[in-house]
């Protein structure tokens, strides 16, 4: 409190800080800093990360000053979330109360767990003094992993950045689909050279991944049906004040993002990449009929928790691992998955089930 107070007086003279009963703020916005909010999570968490990622790595690293990332990892989540409380009162003053406590409260947060674990990854392998002799990575280094990766990569933090400026309604949901895209035809050649090698002459269409897309898009329903309070929730009000071509651009935006963007991106990541790096650590080997169940439990439990609805995403995740089996291509998992994704589009726009998106 004391030091999210030093950083926003001046700023705000007329701040309040009430170290007794945890209120930051002025009399236009103030907050409390409720102990999940305090950054021992953060810290907590980055202990976790790095120090799994420091075993390893372990390999590349030199030992034991390897072990100093930890302590810098966790004073800088401590000193981040320092800055993100502070800047949180100052969106709320200066902005909108409802930004920072929607959007911006958690999102940043997530951003601010993502930049230091990954600068804590970037350190083991850009620089000598922590990596082991000969085995730091130049950046100019082909990196296999990351036409499956980047794409859902890029997803995602264009959801957390954009989230930082909204109460509720995803306005800026078309941003991440253009962003997603743009990386996907950066490794259009390799999409490209891989489906033909792994074709082999075999059509693309494959009417048993239909059947599984069309078999996770009901069970999908179900499910929702029971733990959504009600399918039927009225269209996002914001759309009424976006405009009809606003409007209307973003619920096609809304829509290419479900059918086309998210099954490619996330099948590239949990059945293409994880799947198969479960399995060895040169996943590029693992041909992709093959099927070893510790690992598609594990991405299926990953692959859950990427959605609200994880105990839909679990089913889904092991029967569009089924899919990329059956003929051993990964082509198999993304059609599958667009299946279900055009259907629920193709409810939500029909029948007005919104709560489905």
């Amino acid at each position: 409190l004391h030091s999210a107070g030093f950083l926003l007086s001046p700023f705000l003279p007329e701040l309040e800080v009430r170290p007794d009963e945890f209120v930051l703020g002025t009399t236009a916005f103030r907050i409390i800093v409720a102990p999940v909010c305090s950054g021992i999570d953060g810290m907590a968490l980055q202990l976790a990360f790095v120090g799994t990622w420091l075993w390893w790595a372990r390999d590349r690293l030199r030992w034991p000053r390897a072990l100093v990332l930890l302590p810098l990892a966790v004073l800088a989540a401590g000193l981040l979330n320092v800055l993100r409380i502070a800047t949180l009162v100052l969106v709320g003053t200066w902005w909108s109360p409802e930004v920072a406590l929607g959007g911006f409260h958690s999102k940043a947060g997530w951003l601010v767990f993502c930049a230091v674990a990954l600068g804590a990854t970037w350190l083991t392998q850009r620089v000598p003094w922590f990596a082991a002799e000969g085995r730091q990575r130049s950046l100019s280094a082909q990196n296999p992993s990351a036409p499956f990766l980047l794409p859902l990569l890029a997803l995602i933090a264009t959801a957390l950045v954009t989230g930082l400026f909204i109460g509720g309604f995803d306005q800026f949901y078309p941003v991440r689909v253009v962003v997603t895209l743009l990386v996907l035809a950066w490794y259009r050649d390799d999409y490209r050279d891989g489906l033909r090698q792994h074709l082999a002459g075999r059509r693309l269409l494959s009417w048993h991944a239909v059947g599984l897309g069309v078999l996770v898009y009901v069970l999908w329903v179900g499910i929702s049906m029971v733990t959504l309070p009600a399918l039927g929730a009225e269209p996002p009000a914001e759309l009424e004040t976006l405009g009809p071509p606003l409007a209307l651009a973003w619920v096609i935006a809304r829509a290419l993002g479900a059918i086309v963007a998210v099954p490619i991106v996330e099948e590239l990541a949990f059945r293409g990449f994880l799947l198969r790096r479960l399995v060895a650590s040169d996943f590029s080997k693992v041909p992709y009929d093959q099927w070893h169940w510790p690992a598609v439990l594990i991405s299926s439990i990953a692959f859950a928790a990427l959605h609200q609805q994880w105990i839909g995403g679990f089913i889904a995740g092991l029967l569009y691992a089924y899919a990329q089996r059956r003929r051993g291509l990964l082509s198999d998992a993304i059609l599958a998955h667009a299946v279900t994704n055009a259907l629920i589009a193709i409810e939500v726009l029909t029948l007005g089930h919104w709560a489905l998106w």
